[in-house]
């Protein structure tokens, strides 16, 4: 399906940050990102912190709602230890969106943001997803992206196949992951 293995130490050669993205947990295969991030962040990981993974098997979505995760994607969580009130933790999640939008517009694709969560390729077709989870009481958020890039939309489930796309769907090739990432994390940083 694709032959462009995510490497910690590409996507740092790429780094312009002074956090995100400083120490990398990559794993070919992992329930989900999210999971392992909270897990991390709860036994004190460091601010900045990315878990990376080439495929999910139990990615998720906003609601509970299930995300899939093949390999070839960008499926990442990063956390985050910021110094906001409880209420103001959901801008983070603009944030995020923000960041992918740009980095998806650098490849000359129109990406539109679907508040809250979603991004949108010419305002129809949901490219990727984002999910902040946070425990207040423990002053961590983790931020989860998962951008559908390097697989065809029909490794995508029947039913999403209308409503969904892939980098490399819309692009006709591949692109490199690991650019993408790095360039992701400065723009979120």
């Amino acid at each position: 399906m694709n032959n462009d293995s995510l490497s910690a130490d590409l996507i740092k050669d790429k780094l312009r940050t002074k956090f995100i993205g400083r120490e990398i947990k990559y794993f070919e295969e992992i329930g989900s990102t999210n999971d392992i991030a909270k897990k991390m962040a709860k036994q004190g990981a460091s601010e900045g912190l990315l878990v990376l993974s080439n495929r999910q098997t139990g990615g998720r979505g906003r609601l509970g709602r299930s995300w899939h995760s093949p390999s070839g994607g960008i499926w990442l969580s990063l956390i985050l230890r910021p110094n906001l009130v409880p209420q103001e933790v959901p801008k983070l999640t603009f944030v995020a969106a923000i960041a992918v939008a740009r980095v998806i517009r650098s490849l000359d694709l129109n990406a539109e943001i679907k508040w809250p969560n979603d991004i949108l390729i010419d305002c129809k077709r949901k490219i990727c997803g984002i999910l902040c989870e946070t425990e207040v009481n423990l002053g961590y958020v983790v931020a989860g992206i998962g951008v559908n890039a390097n697989f065809n939309k029909e490794y995508l489930p029947e039913e999403l196949q209308e409503t969904a796309t892939t980098l490399k769907s819309e692009l006709h090739k591949n692109i490199s992951r690991n650019h993408f990432v790095a360039h992701l994390l400065n723009e979120f940083e």
